[in-house]
């Protein structure tokens, strides 16, 4: 392997592992948000701006989910096309 594929391929594993990280964190934080939402503790927030820092932070774990949703929702059209397209050549007919 040169000296350029093996720097890239560095690269590579670098981001693939900041971004495994991230998805862990991701999911850490997706499993503790729905462990609230089955138990929720009650209290009224006097506070403005913690009652904003909470209303913040439900509508991220929200956007965090739909993002999710909508990712792996691509990957399966993605995964589909790819097959379609695998099949196609087998048969001989390029698309």
């Amino acid at each position: 392997m040169n000296k350029s594929k093996q720097k890239r391929l560095e690269h590579f594993l670098e981001i693939e592992l900041l971004y495994l990280s991230l998805r862990e964190n991701e999911d850490e934080f997706i499993k503790s948000w729905k462990r609230f939402k089955k138990n929720p503790k009650t209290s009224i927030i006097t506070n403005h701006e913690d009652a904003q820092f909470y209303a913040d932070c439900e509508k991220f774990t929200k956007l965090i989910i739909k993002t999710r949703n909508l990712n792996e929702e691509l990957d399966k059209k993605f995964d589909e096309l790819v097959l379609s397209k695998e099949k196609s050549e087998k048969r001989g007919k390029k698309k």
